[in-house]
């Protein structure tokens, strides 16, 4: 057990040179973790009799990092919609009929053209599955799989709601 520093160390220095090809200084924040993995998959490779390169880790590492910023993007997306469903609804039962309202129905139609233009899934989506095998229905954002799963339902029967609200308050 004492001489496992001392072997980690000597691998660490015996392979700088590839570390530092393959180490892309752009994400400085997964320096640690890069390089505990990177020891790791090394003396599992030597314990397994393999020289095998990193290249597998770092491909995994992307694909991670790749996934976490798609997540954050299509979670910060879910944020603004429910900004503008939820001002709509607020805006339909105040009967405040302004530009924002519009401009609402705006964005929900868009919405609405580029999920039907993909099927019925979002394209973060469908972009976050080259990353994941995953087949949770919260694998591509920061929601609970609850929520992630019945989100259209959800958002569909809330703006159907505003919709007939809107029409009541334009007809009075």
């Amino acid at each position: 057990m004492r001489f496992i520093p001392h072997i980690v160390w000597r691998i660490f220095i015996q392979n700088w040179y590839q570390l530092s090809k393959d180490f892309d200084l752009l994400k400085v924040h997964t320096f640690h973790s890069y390089i505990d993995r990177y020891v790791l998959y090394r003396i599992q490779s030597i314990h397994s009799g393999n020289r095998t390169t990193i290249r597998h880790t770092k491909t995994n590492m992307e694909n991670e990092t790749k996934l976490t910023l798609i997540k954050i993007i299509h979670t910060l997306i879910w944020v603004f919609f429910n900004f503008v469903i939820f001002y709509m609804l607020y805006a339909a039962i105040a009967n405040k009929l302004d530009s924002w309202l519009w401009i609402g129905y705006g964005f929900v139609f868009i919405e609405s053209i580029t999920l039907l233009t993909f099927k019925l899934h979002c394209p973060l989506n469908l972009l976050a599955r080259k990353y994941s095998n995953s087949q949770k229905d919260n694998f591509d954002i920061y929601l609970p799989s609850w929520l992630a799963k019945y989100t259209k339902s959800i958002y569909t029967s809330i703006f159907a709601i505003i919709f007939i609200i809107t029409i009541y308050q334009i007809l009075n």
